[in-house]
């Protein structure tokens, strides 16, 4: 526990933090140095124009001074940390908290605070701003609704310090369209692995065998069923991804190489505010992944596809363009609803698009959503899995025109 110095000197200290693993310890490290000093407000400043602010450095960043802030300090924005600076955009020094306020395909690229009472509408809106914003082989997206919402859980069920307090966290997930990974961490300043363990009577020898034991299926404190560890770290090596886990200052890896051999190793973590726990992974979009091999044939329910399936055994489904897409004007909008329509593709056979209540779209909307999915899939596949049923005579005849543009180019 750090106690707050009084009086306090005036003024402010700068603190440059490069955008690395340890940039939180530094963190910790100056603010305790000024702290003693009687200095207690500070100025955050990054280095490199925030290139490197993945989520895993990220939230440590931003749990500490949520931590100190709670204390009494304060911090206050640098260019690089205000404005329409990357580090501004993803709340690095105040985080989202509100889903209700941000639109459901822009989840990504943002520090989450979670609670019990937002939790769903996170992952939810994580969810599907995933789904429009890359082509996934199949299982990969129900793969990543279903670790993102254990490992989350595991914050509002084993974090907190005191059974009146009520827990929360830190989350953010990342696309990294240059390598098709998808990067997510979550963060919490609860107890820590051990002393979870320990309050549900579990005995290990130190943090590393407390670690080992938490990814194994089963173990629990007692108010879980013990297996959310046990199923990220399944998923991630089915998906040859990788996984970090670091809880009082020892850190867990688990890192597949490209031709598919693995190795995971322990090291030193500083971390100088006891409880912290971070868990960090990332997925291939391009790597299938069969969940049925880790939770059985019936152990996965996709809601968002039964909520749209048009026939009992799940192989149509309708997709209202209306309320599915993000805007019918601009090739982004089209972009990100064809991401939408290929990766329902990847698991039933014929998709279809209903245009009731669209009055019109423009031609580079049905150029990126309607044109370059025949490009992707190819025509006479369009034909056979692609239904357009409820559009306007305005609509259809945008859509036949792109349509035949494409058909044309494919027999040229």
């Amino acid at each position: 526990m750090v106690t707050v110095p009084t009086p306090n000197r005036t003024g402010y200290k700068t603190i440059w933090l490069k955008p690395v693993k340890g940039a939180a310890s530094h963190l910790v490290r100056t603010i305790n140095d000024s702290l003693a000093e009687g200095l207690r407000t500070f100025k955050i400043k990054i280095k490199d124009g925030g290139e490197g602010l993945y989520p895993n450095i990220c939230l440590p960043i931003a749990g500490t001074i949520e931590y100190y802030s709670s204390l009494g300090c304060q911090f206050l924005p640098s260019r690089s940390t205000s404005g329409s600076s990357y580090a501004s955009i993803i709340g690095l020094l105040n985080p989202y908290s509100n889903p209700l306020e941000v639109r459901q395909d822009a989840f990504l690229d943002k520090i989450w605070r979670i609670n019990a009472d937002t939790h769903y509408q996170v992952v939810t809106g994580t969810i599907n701003s995933l789904r429009k914003a890359a082509v996934m082989s199949s299982g990969v997206l129900n793969a990543l609704e279903l670790c993102l919402n254990e490992i989350s859980d595991n914050i509002l069920v084993h974090s907190t310090r005191c059974e009146e307090n009520s827990p929360s966290g830190l989350v953010m997930t990342q696309y990294h369209k240059s390598t098709g990974r998808i990067a997510i961490s979550v963060y919490d300043q609860g107890i820590g692995i051990p002393a979870s363990l320990k309050k549900g009577g579990i005995a290990f020898e130190n943090t590393k065998d407390a670690i080992l034991l938490s990814m194994q299926a089963g173990v629990t404190d007692g108010k879980g069923a013990g297996n959310g560890l046990w199923l990220l770290k399944s998923i991630i090596e089915q998906g040859h991804g990788s996984l970090e886990i670091t809880s009082d200052g020892v850190r867990y890896s688990l890192i597949h190489r490209e031709d598919s051999s693995s190795r995971d190793t322990f090291s030193k973590s500083l971390s100088l505010i006891g409880g912290t726990t971070l868990v960090d992974f990332q997925l291939d979009v391009s790597q299938p992944i069969e969940l049925d091999k880790v939770l059985g044939p019936n152990g996965f329910i996709d809601l968002w596809m039964e909520e749209r399936e048009e026939d009992w055994d799940g192989t149509i489904v309708r997709l209202n363009v209306a309320k599915e897409a993000d805007g019918l004007g601009s090739r982004v909008d089209g972009s990100s609803f064809r991401n939408l329509v290929l990766n329902v593709m990847s698991s039933v056979q014929t998709v279809i698009l209903d245009f009731s209540s669209v009055s019109i779209v423009s031609l580079s909307f049905a150029d990126e959503a309607v044109g370059k999915l025949i490009d992707t899939i190819g025509f006479s596949s369009f034909l056979e899995r692609i239904k357009i049923e409820q559009a306007n005579e305005t609509c259809l005849a945008i859509i036949q025109t792109i349509i035949s543009q494409h058909a044309s180019e494919q027999e040229s």
